[in-house]
């Protein structure tokens, strides 16, 4: 038989193990909602949750890491970099910490330092997504090397030629380039997609615009005011005003 000191153990070792679940239980729909949240563009939402978790044991690198995305959306860089800084000191070898920490420092005019972070990305793993060249591209167009910044976005369009950040980006290297037409194809690409993203528009009129194709830079101009482009306006105010004369 049992004594009851050991009953009293044996209970308690029970009563731990089912409590330890039911955090564990409750921690997991935290984050499913966490995620949910984030991917919905819900990001005060997600944000609130991923703070729940950031110091909770098995749930630090995807919280900080996320925090992290967060902030940057956000453009709270300092709040970015802290979080990513996290992430990155307990997985230094995720592609995606890698890879996002070198956006946050890009954003932040830390180029030589986000280059240095790309230059962790193993090789066999820089085509898992198109953000590794996509980065490449931004860091190589920070210093006018449009043509090495043009190389590394048809990069990432081989890895996904629907990604209407890299068709801007894309997009705008050719322009500074002078490349309009060219330009023109991969925005056009872009906004087939009808994206919420004011300089996709106010880069395509600025294209229409050099191609002296007014009425059609008009509208793209337009389209990028709606959504709140800060010099969409005074390229609008331009366009219209050569549409008066």
């Amino acid at each position: 038989m049992i004594d009851k000191r050991t009953l009293v153990v044996v209970l308690a070792m029970v009563l731990l193990l089912v409590s330890s679940s039911v955090l564990a239980s409750q921690h997991e729909e935290i984050l499913l909602q966490a995620r949910n949240a984030y991917f919905a563009g819900d990001y005060q939402e997600a944000e609130s949750l991923f703070i729940e978790l950031k110091d909770r044991e098995g749930y630090e690198w995807e919280a900080n890491f996320y925090l992290g995305m967060i902030y940057l959306q956000k453009e709270q860089l300092e709040e970015a970099d802290l979080h990513m800084q996290k992430a990155y000191s307990m997985r230094p070898d995720n592609y995606f910490t890698l890879v996002n920490y070198a956006r946050v420092l890009y954003r932040q005019g830390h180029q030589e330092e986000a280059s240095e972070m790309l230059n962790q990305v193993p090789e066999e793993k820089r085509t898992t997504s198109e953000s590794y060249y996509n980065t490449r591209g931004l860091l190589a167009m920070a210093v006018n090397e449009y043509e090495s910044a043009i190389e590394y976005f048809l990069q990432a369009l081989e890895v996904n030629p629907e990604n209407y950040y890299v068709l801007n980006n894309l997009g705008l290297a050719l322009i500074q380039t002078g490349n309009y037409q060219e330009a023109k194809e991969h925005l056009d690409k872009a906004v087939e997609q009808d994206p919420p993203v004011a300089f996709i528009y106010n880069n395509l009129g600025l294209v229409y615009e050099n191609l002296n194709q007014l009425e059609l830079a008009r509208d793209n101009y337009e389209r990028a005011v709606e959504l709140n482009h800060e010099q969409a306006q005074e390229n609008l105010n331009r366009v219209l005003a050569r549409l008066e004369e």
